[in-house]
């Protein structure tokens, strides 16, 4: 009710931001896009994916077109030693500023989630899951690393930090107006708008699958299980979390968002991939088409980082973690109550 829902919010407060439409205008128009992608998702999921599809292969071109420009024309040798710039940094600084860097970037990859969403409606998802995950997440992490060392190769530390001070996040349009002039400028604005969409549409098709699976079980309310008669979309689920991401808009600015939905991310990822662990005891005869590279020590490990980062959000920001604690925990307590109800009603 919060992560999925405060993700879309984000990124459509990220998408009027664009455009340097802020303040009460921005939030309307940024409602607008999210009621707008609703009704387009109501249609069912062939026409959800069409888009999703069709975005991601649009993205792609401007991405490249700019990343191989800067690779090749850019003048600049990147310093990439793990040695600071200036000043002396403590092995624990180091860290620190690492989790700091991971934190923010998160938010980047955790799109990953959407497609255990909709597995259901996956064809063969025992080989087509963790493939698609396997080639996804892969890609983008090379692809994100490139476009990034791309960065490097045109525009100098400094003249970054520069920007950055100045509140100029917009690196990469910086370097594709210096590698391609205006035309430069323009592909990676209409890039950018092409990714947001797509990345909001995802989110629209993907996230209402979880409530309407928890209603489907009996633990959560029994109207958000309602598919539609002839789009076979989970209908309330669906506009339930338009209206949430509404008021999500309304309520908390970008960064707040995001920062929300960073750390909710990694709490559940604790919790699901302890889940491994636990569900390999209590059902050690259930078929097991994938297992994790590594087994257990992989997953002891991968728990350790998300709880290291979790810490460092809540130095770093209090408030916002704890309302990223408290909303999960009324969930489980609406759970347990479903649960029980569940109980009485199968003896």
């Amino acid at each position: 009710l919060i992560g999925s829902p405060g993700s879309l919010a984000a990124g459509a407060l990220a998408l009027t931001a664009m455009f340097g439409l802020d303040g009460a205008t921005g939030k309307i128009i940024a409602s607008l896009i999210l009621v707008a992608f609703t009704v387009y998702n109501s249609f069912g999921v062939k026409i959800g994916s069409w888009f999703q599809n069709a975005t991601m292969v649009a993205k792609l071109i401007p991405i490249a077109i700019i990343m191989f420009a800067a690779l090749f024309m850019g003048d600049i040798s990147p310093n990439l030693s793990l040695t600071p710039l200036t000043g002396e940094v403590s092995f624990s600084t180091m860290l620190g500023m690492i989790a700091f860097a991971t934190i923010a970037t998160l938010w980047a990859y955790e799109g990953w989630t959407n497609l255990n969403s909709v597995a259901e409606e996956i064809k063969n998802p025992k080989k087509n899951l963790p493939l698609s995950l396997i080639i996804a997440i892969g890609g983008i992490t090379v692809l994100y690393t490139l476009f990034n060392f791309a960065l490097y190769r045109v525009l100098p530390v400094e003249e970054m930090r520069t920007m950055i001070e100045a509140g100029d996040l917009y690196l990469g349009t910086e370097v594709a107006i210096r590698m391609l002039g205006s035309v430069g400028g323009t592909i990676v604005t209409v890039g950018m708008i092409i990714s947001m969409l797509g990345s909001i549409n995802g989110m629209t098709l993907a996230f209402p699958r979880v409530p309407y699976s928890l209603a489907e079980e009996g633990h959560f309310f029994p109207a958000l299980k309602k598919l539609h008669p002839k789009y076979k979309i989970p209908s309330n689920a669906l506009w339930l979390q338009c209206v949430i991401s509404v008021a999500l808009i309304w309520m908390r600015n970008l960064d707040q968002l995001t920062s929300l939905v960073v750390f909710g991310g990694m709490l559940f990822n604790v919790l699901v991939i302890g889940a491994v662990l636990i569900l390999r005891k209590k059902m050690p005869d259930m078929d097991r088409p994938y297992k994790v590279w590594g087994g257990t020590v992989t997953v002891v490990i991968t728990i350790i980082i998300n709880i290291a980062l979790m810490l460092n959000t809540l130095v770093n920001d209090t408030m916002t973690c704890i309302l990223g604690l408290a909303v999960p925990v009324i969930g489980a307590v609406v759970y347990y109550i479903f649960d029980r109800k569940l109980k009485k009603e199968a003896k």
